[in-house]
């Protein structure tokens, strides 16, 4: 043991193994279809306009391109880019407002465009991201 009264911990970071999860593919479920985003598919729009839309969801809340599912420092997530915002709720966890800004996805979770989310509503739009 050395003099030094520091007590510092030192770490050999060269057999240290650094372990990231690789995302593969996003699942939305709506209306009771499932549709698979992988990742070479994103961008994925989402909105009321049924052209420039990939998924198209009609309500007077939903603006015609919505949002859009879309990668950022290697991770998936979502953008906002709506007159009234989109809800995320991750997992059990409370639902996030989100305006015009981007929010990273993981796990499952729900997402609600234009409207608060209640989960017994019909129009709910439910999201897993897969990872390796």
């Amino acid at each position: 043991m050395s003099d030094d009264k520091t007590y510092a911990t030192r770490l050999n970071t060269n057999s240290a193994k650094v372990v990231i999860a690789q995302f593969v593919r996003i699942e939305l479920f709506y209306r009771g279809k499932l549709t698979v985003i992988k990742r070479e598919e994103l961008p994925f729009y989402i909105g009321r306009d049924e052209e420039s839309c990939d998924l198209s969801i009609s309500g007077d809340t939903i603006s015609r391109r919505h949002c859009v599912l879309q990668m950022r420092d290697h991770q998936v997530g979502l953008l906002d880019t709506s007159t009234n915002g989109t809800f995320v709720r991750p997992g059990r966890a409370e639902s996030v407002f989100i305006h015009n800004e981007y929010y990273p996805l993981v796990g499952q979770g729900t997402i609600k465009l234009g409207q608060r989310i209640d989960l017994e509503d019909p129009e709910l739009l439910l999201y897993k991201v897969v990872s390796e």
